[in-house]
């Protein structure tokens, strides 16, 4: 009987498998625990991979709470966010962040996470609620903090 595969084949291929496991060991490990949760921004939440906010929509998914099911009590704690360029809410009906109706439940949560800036502006942000108290980007903040935040717009 013929040997069909060569021994320099054999040790040829046995070299790659090699050098392909090496590469894959000395990959770092991904962080999908944002990806877990349910979140939908880039980024981790961590404070040296916050959550990336770059649009209106990605303010509204804050709002509605997407990524934290507060059952805790609180909306988004120990968790980081950055701005990442000016975002123009025009013509959105936006909720305050922490003032209800976090993943289809009407109790407020707390904002208890850090918020960044970054220097950025949201603006013309127009929040219609007359009827409520606490009403602003942030309506409920504990332990939470916003920084470096510039905000333009009208609540009525």
């Amino acid at each position: 009987m013929t040997n069909l595969v060569s021994k320099p084949f054999i040790r040829r291929f046995a070299a790659m498998l090699t050098a392909l496991a090496l590469l894959v060991a000395a990959m770092p490990a991904l962080d999908l625990t944002a990806f877990a949760a349910g979140a939908p921004w880039e980024g981790s939440g961590t404070a040296t991979d916050p959550w990336r906010i770059e649009t209106p929509a990605d303010l509204i998914s804050m709002s509605n709470g997407e990524g934290d099911d507060a059952s805790d009590g609180y909306l988004y704690d120990g968790k980081y966010f950055a701005l990442m360029n000016d975002i123009d809410m025009t013509g959105v009906d936006f909720r305050p962040i922490g003032y209800g109706y976090v993943n289809n439940n009407s109790n407020s949560y707390p904002f208890s996470g850090t918020f960044c800036g970054c220097g950025y502006t949201i603006k013309n942000l127009t929040i219609n609620w007359p009827d409520n108290n606490y009403v602003a980007l942030f309506s409920n903040i504990d332990g939470g903090s916003v920084m470096d935040l510039n905000v333009n717009g009208s609540i009525k």
